[in-house]
């Protein structure tokens, strides 16, 4: 199992960090609509990564020492900086580069084996070697054409060595009110339309297409991965019945 690590410490050069990066972007980190943010990429890391690797040990990584890991999707870093406190060696890759300076900070303060990189998740490159794990952590649902997500699972498949595993986190299409905005039935919509009805009824709503558990099971099998199948770093009778319309889904795919 992982060994306990104090990320505490980490947690801190990531706010400061962040907090320099919307200074210099005239941003205060008092605004009411960057709290949150701040607060996700720094002092929520912890809680947002402890479950992610619980869920990986279930499928068959007990521990993230040497192992080589993508973070596709990775932000400002910070989920990165926290597989990598736990002994992996992390490749983060995101669309936008300008947050990297964020996670390269911390990582470089605390001696994390972090590589941040600019790719887009439905063409990467092909990696010099491959990586035993994949992570996509609320990512998958920004690609909303069909054909764009197939090539990229397909793609993030062709950087995992053979039985190499991925992990998704994504928000369930089947939970009765929207994530974004609160509204019900709303990700029933073809995501243009559910953006455009927040939009007249003064939400924000980006287009994304939030997929039901089944969807997203289908979805992986399609792409070439096996023993595809739903986890939960909770166990008991209410989580197993309830997992079908929860708010987020994990499933866990293998190449």
């Amino acid at each position: 199992m992982n060994a306990t690590v104090d990320f505490a410490p980490i947690a801190a050069t990531l706010r400061h960090a962040l907090e320099a990066y919307f200074a210099q972007r005239g941003r205060e980190p008092g605004e009411a609509g960057l709290r949150r943010t701040i607060a996700t990429n720094t002092d929520l890391v912890e809680q947002r990564g402890r479950p992610l690797v619980t869920m990986l040990a279930g499928a068959g990584i007990p521990s993230l020492h040497g192992v080589r890991l993508l973070d596709v999707g990775c932000g400002f870093g910070g989920l990165a900086t926290y597989f990598a406190a736990h002994g992996a060696e992390v490749n983060g890759i995101d669309r936008h580069s300008s947050p990297f300076a964020v996670g390269r900070t911390a990582a470089a303060e605390h001696g994390l084996s972090v590589v941040l990189s600019e790719a887009r998740m439905e063409a990467l490159p092909t990696p010099v070697q491959p990586f035993d794990v994949a992570i996509m952590n609320n990512t998958f649902c920004y690609l909303v054409d069909p054909d764009v997500r197939q090539r990229a699972l397909t793609g993030v498949a062709e950087t995992l060595r053979p039985g190499g595993v991925l992990l998704l986190r994504e928000m369930n299409g089947w939970h009765p009110f929207d994530q974004f905005t609160r509204l019900p039935l709303l990700s029933a919509l073809r995501p243009e339309h559910a953006a455009q009805v927040a939009g007249v009824l003064r939400k924000h709503r980006p287009v994304v297409r939030l997929a039901s558990p089944r969807m997203l099971a289908h979805e992986l099998r399609d792409a070439g991965y096996r023993d595809v199948r739903h986890l939960s770093d909770r166990e008991g009778a209410v989580v197993r019945l309830t997992r079908p319309v929860a708010r987020y889904q994990h499933v866990v795919g293998r190449r």
